[in-house]
């Protein structure tokens, strides 16, 4: 991934309980991941703000266990020690739950 305003989910499409976010920030930045299910509900993500050390690139591990299979769409927003702010995204993520 180049460095900008993109943003990585992998594993994707995702078949288990944790995804990361990944993005590139040029400064110590505060990073939160926000996300939505396609009926655009907001939904809850534990630990969804996290402080990076930049330049560099930085992932946000994502637990999703409860997260029904579908697609859902994420966005990152990084606040830089200077103030500014990046958003990072939109990306689309698959879940795929198998049945037992």
């Amino acid at each position: 991934m180049a460095p900008g305003t993109k943003l990585a989910l992998f594993p994707n499409p995702a078949p288990g309980d944790q995804v990361t976010a990944e993005i590139f920030v040029t400064e110590d930045a505060t990073v939160t991941v926000s996300a939505w299910n396609a009926a655009l509900q907001a939904m809850k993500i534990a630990n969804a703000t996290t402080t990076a050390t930049g330049p560099g690139y930085v992932g946000v591990l994502i637990n999703v266990k409860e997260w029904g299979s579908g697609v859902y769409l994420f966005r990152v927003t990084s606040t830089g020690k200077s103030g500014k702010k990046t958003t990072h995204g939109p990306a689309s993520l698959a879940i795929v739950r198998q049945k037992s």
